[in-house]
């Protein structure tokens, strides 16, 4: 604690260390000497903005050229003298900067529309926006025009047939040689109410569960008291039982120190699984209940409810991240684990996106037990 740097810090002390290791293709003029301070790195990142095409209906910038891509602060667009850079297509205004944002509340807001498709003055697509192969909006991701291959799926197709046809194995499980050219729909796996090998399970397992990002800073957060008090959506809750652990404290009269810290009960908070209030009632649960999930694979994790009307019945919700906290150098975080539920510990590893290969975080049935 207050010796942490920032990663743009970071990044610039490898750069010269590597160089003066002798790594040849680390320079100077591409870290430190081109990035001074953090400010210089970010208003590179800022530059690029907003970066979208003057289209749509009202056309946001009459006074450019429609479909020119769009560079600068709003205030320069706006004045109608930034430079028109008709080779490139491209409209250049003063550029957005850290100062610009300091001076107007840290907030810039340029104008776009409707109808972003269309033409300004017709109905026709402007054939600037969408960015697709053919500028327009594609339902189709592998065909020919005029003797061309296009679609945004050809060239993984392409590297296939090359390949003799070996396909990715998600692809091979659903039944495909190549990527679709048009939308498609696989059934997910355990979908007992259209997936007819496990339509058993709808009975048993009435829940479907589903995952999402909890809005704070991971073990960080918890482990700094103040901030694992905080209440973050309905999975991230105050609802741990009394304990006491050791957290850090810092001042600088005193230093960096370890001290042991009484946490009352529903001060502190938790991974909680989010339910809808009406379930809740159904199953004789009030909030901080504590529960027991398993799902048909025999797989099982404990949590106390947050009970809302904020979730569709039927659906639970847990957070990511909440749970596996096991080390006992987590602090706080290992004082809940108990009662904290583990969302992973019930994805079916078989199940996986045939296109992307990512886990199926939402694909997955549980009963709910009181504990």
């Amino acid at each position: 604690m207050y010796e942490s740097k920032p990663p743009f810090e970071i990044m610039n002390l490898l750069a010269k260390k590597l160089s003066d290791l002798g790594d040849p293709d680390i320079k100077g003029e591409d870290f430190w000497e081109k990035y001074g301070k953090e400010e210089d790195f970010v208003d590179e990142m800022l530059a690029v903005s907003p970066g979208r095409p003057n289209v749509g209906r009202p056309l946001p910038y009459p006074q450019y050229p429609e479909g020119y891509k769009l560079y600068g602060t709003p205030d320069s667009l706006e004045k109608g003298d930034a430079k028109v850079d008709h080779k490139s297509k491209k409209v250049y205004g003063t550029p957005l900067t850290v100062e610009w944002l300091r001076n107007n509340h840290g907030v810039a807001i340029w104008p776009m529309s409707w109808y972003r498709y269309r033409k300004h003055d017709a109905d026709e697509p402007n054939h600037f926006f969408p960015k697709t192969s053919s500028k327009m909006i594609e339902f189709v991701w592998d065909y020919k025009e005029g003797g061309k291959r296009m679609g945004r799926y050809a060239k993984y197709n392409k590297k296939i047939e090359e390949a003799g046809g070996d396909v990715p194995l998600g692809l091979q499980e659903i039944g495909f040689k190549k990527y679709p050219s048009a939308f498609f729909w696989f059934e997910t796996k355990w979908n007992p109410y259209t997936n007819p090998d496990y339509k058993t399970y709808a009975k048993d397992y009435p829940f479907q569960v589903i995952g999402g990002k909890v809005h704070h800073s991971m073990s960080g957060t918890q482990m700094v008291p103040w901030l694992g008090q905080v209440k973050a959506e309905g999975t991230w809750q105050p609802l741990n039982d009394t304990f006491e652990a050791e957290v850090p404290e810092a001042s600088p009269e005193e230093g960096f120190k370890n001290t042991t810290m009484k946490f009352p009960a529903n001060s502190y908070s938790v991974g909680t699984i989010m339910i809808n209030d009406g379930d809740a009632k159904n199953l004789g649960l009030v909030t901080g209940d504590l529960v027991e999930l398993t799902n048909p694979l025999g797989k099982s994790t404990r949590g106390k409810i947050f009970a809302t009307g904020g979730i569709r019945p039927g659906v639970i919700k847990l957070g990511f991240g909440a749970g596996g906290r096991w080390s006992p150098g987590m602090g706080p975080a290992y004082q809940s684990r108990k009662y904290t539920p583990y969302h992973n510990i019930l994805i079916d590893p078989d199940a996986l996106s045939p296109i992307m290969g990512f886990p199926a975080f939402a694909d997955m049935i549980v009963k709910i037990k009181k504990v």
